[in-house]
Formats: C-alpha cells, structure tokens, sequence
C-alpha cells in the first residue's frame, strides 16, 4: 500500500528496502481476506519467496477448517541466504523457526524434486505421504520458437550466449559475466552474452558490467512478455542457467 511504498522508496539501505518487500505483500494479503466469496473446499498456495507469502492462505484455512496446499518452489530460510547473508546465529535461528512453523502448518507440502521433499520431511517432521513431488512445467509456447527478423539482424555475425529471467543473487550473474569478459580476452572474439530480464540484481550486474568495460561483450535487454521470450531464446546459440554455488539451491 502507499504506507510501505513510501518506506521503501525513501530507505536506502538494500537490507531493509528487502525486508519491507519481504513482510508488505502478506500483510496486505492478509486484510485483503475478508474481500473473498467464500465457499471454498481447500486452500492452494505456492510458495516463491519470502515464506510469508504463504502465511494469509494458513490463516484463511484454518478459519475456515479447509484444507491448505502449499508448492515450495523457494526452500526457506534457505533462499534468503542467497539474498541476504545472514550471519549471525539468533537471526538465522528465527528465519528457521518462522520457515518451519508456516511448512508445519500447511496440511500438504509439494516439493519440485525428491532432495526438496526430503528436506521439508526432515523439517517438518511430516510423513512421505504428506509432501508429494510434482517437478515444476515448461509451458508449451517456450518450445515454439518465434523468428524475429529484426533481432536476427541485430545478432547476427556472433556466437550469442543467452540468458532469460529473474536477475538475483540467486542466479550468480556475475559469475557468468566475468566469465564471457574472460573467455573474450581468452581469444573468443564472437561471443557476446545477452541477458534479457530484470530483478533486484540488475543495477549490480550493469554496474560490474560497466566496471569490466564489458560493453561490446554483455548486453542487458529488459523484461519482455513470456511469450516474447521464443524470440530470443531462437536466436541463441547456447542458453545459460545459471544458480549460486549452494547445496541448498541445488535442491
């Protein structure tokens, strides 16, 4: 709401703007319940990040005693480690515990793989039964690819290394951009790296970019529609996926 936004706005402090991000949407969410028709049998929530978004779907299913689904796509407090380093062991302990007590709460868990699903058993203390892994889907329009001819122009002549999502810490982009300033002073005059997306790590990336004088190396290109993303995902000539070096993410 605009009592947050303007928090956010006027806070300078990456940590704290995080934070603020973090806990307005589920609170807002949360008020926002009464507007519902009712007349539900269950409750489903998928869980990106932070965990408290999943926190209005618990306090709507147990009002109302239905049932509350949750997909983990993010594992927490995890994730939030790949964003903020967290070191200190009272603030790490109540991450957990907060991240636990919303998992515990949720009547099912669905994990994207089977480490993901062992985790949250362990965590939780649920039984297999109650944690099920449904791997996570590929709508069908990114496997048809859209012939754009004037980005086919604007990258022909080069071996284009592409990249299309979220820009997180997550993804260690920075990691891949100094490996194409490497691998161009290496000799691999061709290659130029092209990352389409935004996200919170976008203004650190072009920042490094700039640093490296990596400009005839990196391209940013900005968000576009998913069903955009076949125009440049078609004129590549590798994708990259990329994650940071954590076991954790791994899963």
């Amino acid at each position: 709401d605009e009592h947050f936004a303007a928090i956010y706005h006027n806070c300078g402090n990456t940590a704290v703007r995080i934070f603020l991000n973090y806990v307005s949407w589920p609170w807002n969410a949360r008020w926002a319940l009464s507007r519902l028709p009712g007349g539900y049998d269950a409750v489903f929530c998928f869980n990106t990040s932070p965990v408290l978004m999943c926190w209005p779907a618990v306090v709507y299913a147990e009002k109302h005693h239905i049932p509350c689904v949750n997909y983990v796509l993010d594992i927490w407090p995890e994730n939030l480690y790949s964003v903020l380093p967290v070191k200190n062991a009272f603030l790490r302990a109540v991450a957990r515990g907060v991240s636990d007590w919303h998992y515990r709460r949720c009547d099912r868990l669905i994990a994207m793989s089977e480490s993901l699903r062992r985790r949250l058993c362990r965590r939780t203390g649920k039984p297999e039964t109650a944690v099920a892994v449904i791997p996570q889907h590929c709508e069908d329009f990114y496997a048809r690819p859209i012939h754009d001819k004037d980005l086919a122009a604007r990258f022909a002549g080069r071996f284009n290394l592409v990249f299309t999502g979220n820009f997180s810490p997550a993804q260690s982009l920075e990691t891949v951009i100094k490996a194409a300033v490497k691998a161009r002073a290496a000799g691999a005059e061709a290659l130029r790296l092209v990352l389409v997306g935004d996200g919170m790590s976008a203004d650190a990336l072009k920042a490094l970019a700039r640093e490296l004088n990596a400009g005839d190396t990196v391209e940013f290109w900005p968000s576009v529609p998913p069903e955009r993303v076949p125009a440049y995902t078609a004129l590549a000539d590798a994708l990259v996926a990329s994650l940071s070096d954590t076991e954790d993410l791994g899963m």
